[in-house]
């Protein structure tokens, strides 16, 4: 399984509230067992602070816009960091997934590469 510690740049992904969906870019830079970085969504900018297990792949980061804290949680699974979060502030809480960027653009490449021999 990729290491954390090795996939620090750019990662997208989504939040989930209700029937809603939120994207977000974020540039995360992984450390000896932990996570900072910044990003933006349609909530506005945050920054990022918190750890990972190399067992068991648990990773727990707090996202903090100017104007509240929102607690993650999820675990790495080799491809993605899924799971929860919630604000304990509001009292809303949704799932997650974010994963990194170049994983998206490979992705879309080969979607496109299908499309033109299929």
């Amino acid at each position: 399984m990729r290491n954390l510690r090795d996939l620090s740049g750019s990662w997208v992904g989504f939040w989930v509230q209700r029937r809603e969906r939120g994207e977000m870019r974020l540039t995360l830079r992984f450390g000896d067992r932990t996570i900072e970085g910044e990003g933006s969504d349609r909530v506005g900018a945050f920054t990022i602070r918190g750890s990972f297990s190399e067992e068991g792949g648990i990773v727990g980061f707090v996202k903090t816009y100017p104007s509240h804290p929102v607690d993650y949680k999820g675990v790495w699974d080799g491809a993605m960091i899924a799971g929860k979060w919630r604000i304990s502030r509001f009292g809303g809480s949704g799932e997650f997934e974010i994963w990194p960027e170049k994983d998206d653009q490979a992705i879309e490449r080969m979607e496109e590469a299908l499309a033109v021999t299929g």
